[in-house]
């Protein structure tokens, strides 16, 4: 296994030198709406490591979609990407544009809740606000602990405020992790989430 990811890193290595750092997957913007979610494939270590654990899931991370005075954000939280987050692995609330960098992404999809607008205006002022704060990316998965999140354990909470469960009760277990986790296809399997809009390579 280890050999696997070796050799798998090297590929990502060698692919990630040949592309342009700045250039990104077209989103038609027109068809964004706050509080959609937007689920990437990356091309990380850790990314192959998710779809290697979510064996039914073909995205490996998550994001939910604003609106700011600059244009669409994705708010979210990752490791292994703080060169705008002064080395710290935080949450962050980023233009679209760089959620789905061709270094970070080989494939993308835009997903919505069909909910009343009042509660995903609740939805998306709970991201913002969690936006606002120094929250660490949690390494371990931990759901029994909420001061540090995971990219699907932040969309589980930014949900919960509402009083919806966006996982509806779905866990997993993961060989390298103590706890039941929220992997991307236990939101993905969501039946009130409906495609917008999705790119591949």
């Amino acid at each position: 296994m280890k050999r696997l990811l070796f050799l798998y890193f090297i590929v990502v290595f060698i692919v990630g030198c040949g592309l342009d750092q700045k250039s990104s997957y077209p989103i038609p913007e027109n068809l964004l709406q706050d509080g959609d979610l937007v689920f990437r494939c990356g091309i990380s270590v850790s990314s192959y490591a998710v779809r290697v654990a979510d064996k039914i899931g073909s995205y490996s991370h998550v994001g939910m979609v604003v609106k700011e005075t600059d244009g669409w954000h994705v708010i979210h939280i990752v490791n292994g990407e703080m060169e705008d987050t002064d080395g710290k692995e935080i949450i962050k609330n980023e233009p679209i544009s760089r959620f789905f960098r061709k270094d970070r992404a080989r494939a993308g999809i835009v997903l919505r809740y069909d909910a009343p607008d009042s509660v995903l205006h609740q939805v998306v002022e709970r991201a913002k606000t969690l936006s606002q704060q120094e929250i660490y990316f949690d390494a371990y998965y931990s759901l029994s602990d909420s001061t540090k999140l995971y990219c699907t354990e932040l969309i589980y909470n930014i949900f919960q405020n509402a009083q919806i469960d966006i996982s509806e009760g779905r866990r997993s277990r993961c060989p390298t992790v103590k706890e039941e986790v929220i992997l991307p296809s236990d939101i993905f399997k969501n039946q009130k989430l409906r495609e917008i809009y999705h790119f591949s390579e």
